[in-house]
């Protein structure tokens, strides 16, 4: 029985040396940690990233966190705008997550894509998360079908989400399922200069779509293609409760720091049908 012990344990050294994010998912918040102050921890109030597209800033996004004494309240917002003449395009994003003792409860999120409008509610019952309406009657449609709990929304701040195997994304209301590939370490871009980061790409049913985790396993990076095929990058504005991450960015010509203008006036040869982007998080 003794040597069961110590192979198991060794075992299972290995396994958590050759999968770091199996190890941040092991060392993170369990089902009854207060996931507020684990948060906060990491990250403080908020994470804030600066969305460029094509190489020009075009908006923002950010995550902030709030609660306590086992509730967890999170909040993303994104917005961006792009132009070109008398036209103007406008996405607007938010989305809540309700924590309660360790367990996601509530799920909403609302979307403005340049005037069209769409929601997504989700409200725990049981051990599944089940598609409602704003009265939170139970949706009933083909498409809505029981979300089995645990998961994880796409947010990407809980770098436990790449040993899942499947997210809810809150753009599409869908349960997607993904495998991850490891692109090892590398520096990226961000608003305090480069950062050291260990980079993973989505393959599946989510693809095209790259996510950074610094030393820490802080979210500080994410790159992804639009449907024209036009990079999206979010460059890390604060995206970590020690000061050098808090930096403001400046541009050396202009001495503009944050919050950057809205929006990038488009080339004229540039058609507002051809650069409608795909957002995905």
């Amino acid at each position: 029985m003794y040597w069961l012990r110590v192979i198991g344990a060794l075992l299972l050294g290995l396994l958590l040396v050759h999968s770091p994010h199996v190890l941040a998912s092991v060392g993170g918040p369990g089902p009854e940690a207060d996931r507020h102050q684990h948060w906060q921890m990491l990250y403080g109030d908020s994470i804030e990233f600066e969305v460029w597209r094509d190489g020009e800033p075009v908006g923002r996004y950010h995550t902030r966190f709030d609660g306590g004494a086992g509730q967890l309240r999170v909040e993303a917002q994104m917005e961006l705008e792009l132009s070109w003449l008398w036209w103007r395009y406008r996405y607007r994003y938010q989305a809540v997550e309700l924590w309660q003792q360790g367990h996601l409860s509530a799920l909403s999120s609302r979307i403005d894509d340049d005037g069209e409008q769409i929601h997504y509610h989700f409200v725990r019952f049981g051990d599944q998360l089940i598609e409602t309406d704003a009265s939170l009657t139970p949706v009933a449609s083909s498409r809505a079908k029981p979300v089995p709990l645990p998961v994880l929304a796409s947010h990407h701040y809980d770098i436990a989400v790449l040993d899942q195997g499947r997210v809810l994304n809150t753009l599409t209301g869908q349960l997607n399922r993904f495998q991850v590939e490891q692109l090892g370490s590398m520096t990226i871009a961000s608003a305090r200069g480069k950062i050291d980061a260990r980079g993973f790409r989505y393959q599946g049913e989510l693809h095209d779509t790259e996510v950074w985790y610094d030393e820490r396993n802080r979210w500080v990076g994410l790159r992804f293609k639009d449907r024209r095929g036009m990079t999206v990058e979010f460059r890390c504005q604060r995206c970590g409760r020690d000061q050098s991450t808090n930096l403001m960015m400046r541009f050396p010509a202009t001495g503009v720091g944050w919050p950057l203008p809205l929006g990038r006036v488009l080339n004229p040869d540039q058609s507002p049908q051809l650069i409608r982007p795909r957002w995905q998080l």
